[in-house]
């Protein structure tokens, strides 16, 4: 009896070693997993940022080859314009596309206009009412005149350098004190057009509408490309006091898409104007650019976009970032 009881011992301890073993070779297996896994996203993530690296090289291989071919024109018909379409590379693709920043409205060329006191001059400058107009530029979210001058004070407050609220509509930190935000103005040029979403009074609709439509480069000189404007950034540039019809824009961008002008005075007189515009803050070529990438392997998808500045030399990466610029 007293044997038996042992070989029973016996048997219980072999059991519990081997379930121990099972145990630590079912948790080894599963490290081992998981660090496979890892090692394997490591280098899908690497292939990817290669991929997306060489298609930002293409981008600016164009500009490039453009630059030797028109050096005083950019408009649609260029070859860095052209839409692109996704290229397969290995385990799936890669799809690249430029864009002219300086067809978009320039945020920061707001600042622009302070009297030697740091008060805003009066009357506003032609690029404040710009964006006074691209405001209103949206039929599908109408809004009044006195309400978007009260938005383009509050974003001049964010980027000048003191605490006097611009007119009426001005927002300084008191403002964003008082309505408990855990931010202040900047103070200071935007980095980034996303900032725009922060200033007081600015609504996401509103934001998602013009987000398209402004960028915050070239920080000088802070002109807007004729030749590459999208259809709310030309019926902004109407000087009068509302923007030009969303139509007659639309049909105009379409225009201009298939035959870029040449000669600014002649776009500048043209009689779809209230009256003739300033050749202010316009031209008919552009230094700064947008590339945005994206690659899919297998099921992970990347991002990246870079801001190129072109110049007569050289072309260089200004800011590149994975995600939203």
């Amino acid at each position: 009896m007293y044997l038996s009881q042992q070989r029973g011992a016996a048997l219980v301890l072999a059991l519990l070693i081997v379930a121990l073993v099972s145990a630590i070779a079912v948790g080894m297996g599963s490290d081992y997993q998981i660090q496979l896994r890892r090692a394997s996203n490591h280098q899908l993530l690497n292939q990817a940022k290669h991929y997306l690296l060489g298609g930002e090289q293409l981008a600016m291989l164009a500009l490039r080859t453009d630059l030797e071919q028109d050096a005083d024109i950019d408009g649609y018909s260029d070859v860095w314009a052209q839409q692109a379409q996704p290229y397969p590379v290995k385990g799936g693709w890669l799809y690249g596309q430029v864009s002219d920043l300086q067809g978009r409205f320039n945020l920061n060329s707001l600042l622009v206009g302070l009297a030697a006191d740091g008060q805003q001059a009066v009357p506003y400058t032609e690029a404040q009412q710009r964006f006074v107009n691209l405001i209103q530029a949206f039929p599908q979210l109408p809004i009044t005149r006195a309400e978007a001058i009260e938005i383009t004070e509050a974003v001049i407050d964010w980027l000048d350098n003191n605490q006097d609220p611009t007119g009426f509509g001005g927002k300084e930190d008191s403002y964003y004190a008082r309505e408990n935000l855990s931010y202040r103005t900047a103070d200071a040029p935007m980095a980034s057009p996303s900032e725009l979403r922060t200033v007081g009074g600015m609504s996401e609709p509103l934001w998602q509408l013009l987000e398209p439509h402004v960028s915050v480069w070239p920080s000088n000189p802070q002109t807007i490309n004729i030749n590459t404007l999208s259809a709310p950034v030309l019926a902004a540039l109407n000087p009068a006091e509302q923007p030009l019809d969303q139509e007659i824009a639309r049909l105009w961008v379409e225009e201009l898409q298939a035959q870029p002008v040449t000669d600014l005075s002649v776009f500048v007189q043209d009689a779809r104007w209230a009256s003739p515009l300033t050749q202010q803050g316009l031209a008919l070529k552009s230094e700064f650019f947008r590339y945005d990438g994206q690659v899919k392997l297998g099921d992970s998808m990347m991002e990246m976009h870079s801001v190129l500045h072109r110049s007569s030399k050289e072309i260089t990466v200004i800011r590149r970032a994975l995600g939203g610029l």
